[in-house]
């Protein structure tokens, strides 16, 4: 919704500020589990009769008031009257409400995405913009399925009319947000097991080669003397550079491609550190256990039958 600011007029339309807006009651923000950060939040005594009050979110904030305390400010709900005199929400009026509080940011754009300016109202102090299907909130430490009957009872005992429909948990909610990301992450981690497969099997496949390559020089060092922990290590440390130059590679490809991926992460970032760090150290390992056994083979070779093939 666009709106104004008070003290601060407006002369072309691209300028107007706009914002995500809500109606909702007192119990609110309780009942989501969204802190008040300054000022007040909603209370019984904002009435019908007594001036609009609003809260807004610290991108609010940090957006429209950077350096001026927000509490106390004065929004006007709609475009100006004098840009747009039909607004496609207020119509020909306009409501003018004053900023009670601040509260924290939350995922109002979705799990993915950084929070947006927003502001709430109550809906008994803005009737005017009051309109649309309305979500209930509850919560309760009883069984989400007990309660369904309950809710429904009440709101026909206030309106008779009133249609309670598309009844689910937060976790159902936040099933059903994820559903599309969470089938994309998977048919990628099936892609990705299979491409670590196939380079299991090709390190395996190409140290086996190795080790049949130079069985003559595995069985002279052996001979001359050489224990078998270094025939393991000369073995396993060709499988260690190609690990290490594939997990190069990976990285390289991992920043160019972090952009495409950030939209299917929530709370951690494409290029994380930590998470780049632990699968490298993973993949490492995983490629020193595939040439684990061509590694061991190597290590009992016969120094005589070595030496006698051809």
């Amino acid at each position: 919704m666009m709106f104004s600011i008070d003290g601060r007029p407006l002369s072309r339309l691209e300028d107007v500020p706009a914002t995500i807006f809500g109606v909702v009651d007192a119990n609110y923000l309780p009942t989501a589990g969204i802190p008040v950060v300054a000022g007040r939040n909603f209370s019984d005594s904002d009435r019908e009769t007594t001036m609009p009050v609003a809260i807004v979110n610290q991108a609010f904030v940090k957006q429209y008031f950077p350096d001026v305390d927000p509490i106390g400010q004065r929004v006007e709900l709609g475009a100006p009257a004098s840009l747009i005199p039909q607004d496609v929400w207020m119509g020909t009026e306009r409501e003018t409400v004053t900023i009670a509080g601040v509260m924290r940011d939350n995922h109002n754009q979705g799990l993915a995405l950084p929070a947006a300016p927003q502001l709430i109202a109550l809906f008994r102090q803005v009737p005017k913009v009051n309109f649309g299907f309305k979500d209930v909130l509850v919560r309760s430490d009883v069984a989400p399925e007990a309660l369904e009957q309950a809710v429904a009872q009440q709101l026909h005992a206030l309106d008779s009319r009133l249609p309670l429909s598309e009844v689910e948990t937060m976790s159902e909610y936040l099933d059903d947000m994820t559903a599309v990301k969470r089938f994309t992450t998977v048919i990628l981690a099936c892609f990705a097991g299979i491409g670590l497969l196939l380079a299991v099997m090709g390190i395996y496949g190409v140290i086996a080669y190795l080790v049949a390559q130079r069985t003559q020089e595995i069985g002279i060092r052996l001979a001359l003397g050489a224990p078998q922990s270094a025939v393991v290590w000369l073995v396993s440390s060709q499988g260690l550079r190609m690990a290490l130059a594939g997990v190069a590679i990976g990285l390289v490809g991992t920043v160019l491609a972090a952009r495409s991926m950030t939209s299917l992460l929530y709370g951690i970032s494409a290029l994380d550190p930590v998470t780049m760090g632990l699968a490298s150290i993973v993949l490492i390992a995983i490629a020193l256990g595939a040439c684990v056994l061509p590694a061991r083979r190597a290590a009992k070779i016969d120094p005589i039958q070595a030496l006698r093939t051809e």
